[in-house]
């Protein structure tokens, strides 16, 4: 979508020549949606946003800590970022997200009680 209303925006600004004075003002148009397409695309951006974006996001700050934590275990850390890692790979939750509210399923030793109290869903 941001293609085609580029190409316009760029085909607008375009003086085409002619010796009819009507047509050097006339403004062209490089492409036209169809309105059934726009609402698709429109569709598919709200479902990548509203569950793909937070579920990246998820899986990447997902990552940094695992390897974060890993670092911490083997001693391989970098003194700058072990006050950052703490006691993570001490305390851990393990969710569900196939189901709505994403229940949790388990949680370490470390967890506090209201967290276990909700486990026994």
């Amino acid at each position: 979508m941001k293609a085609i209303e580029y190409a316009n925006s760029v085909s607008r600004t375009i003086r085409w020549p002619s010796h009819a004075e009507d047509f050097k003002s006339m403004k062209l148009q490089a492409a036209v949606v169809e309105v059934r397409f726009e609402d698709d695309a429109n569709g598919e951006l709200q479902l990548l946003c509203g569950e793909a974006l937070p579920a990246f996001i998820t899986h990447s700050l997902v990552d940094v800590v695992v390897g974060l934590v890993s670092n911490d275990l083997t001693g391989q850390a970098v003194p700058a970022l072990k006050s950052l890692v703490g006691n993570l790979a001490e305390v851990f939750c393990l969710t569900d997200p196939s189901f709505p509210h994403n229940p949790i399923i388990y949680t370490s030793d470390g967890s506090t009680p209201s967290t276990k109290t909700r486990c026994s869903r």
